[in-house]
C-alpha cells in the first residue's frame, strides 16, 4: 500500500502505519521529536505515537535527516509538501 506514513532510522522501519493521504485539500502534517520518541500526527491525528529510534539518533551532534516521498507508478500524478516545520530536540 502506497498510502503510508513510515519512520526509519538507518536501514530500519521502526514503524508504519496506513493512512488515506490521497485529499482534494492540503492536510497539516506535524512531526515531533522529544529524545527517542517520534510522533507523527496527520490532519491533528496522531497516526504513529511515541516510536523510539536508538539512542544513537539523539546524540546530541549527531545529524538527524528528514525524508518526504512519493512515486506516481506509470500515471502523472501531483505531490506537494507546503510549510514544512519540524519540532523537537534535533
Amino acid at each position: 500500500n502506497a498510502n503510508t506514513i513510515e519512520v526509519w532510522y538507518g536501514n530500519h522501519r521502526y514503524a508504519k502505519v496506513s493512512v488515506a493521504l490521497r485529499t482534494a485539500t492540503f492536510v497539516p502534517v506535524r512531526i515531533k521529536k522529544t529524545g527517542p520518541l517520534i510522533t507523527v500526527y496527520h490532519n491533528g491525528v496522531a497516526v504513529l505515537t511515541d516510536v523510539q529510534v536508538p539512542s544513537a539518533a539523539v546524540v546530541s551532534g549527531t545529524p538527524f535527516r528528514l525524508g518526504f516521498g512519493a512515486r506516481t507508478g506509470g500515471l502523472t500524478d501531483f505531490h506537494a509538501i507546503d510549510n514544512v516545520a519540524i519540532e523537537g530536540e534535533l
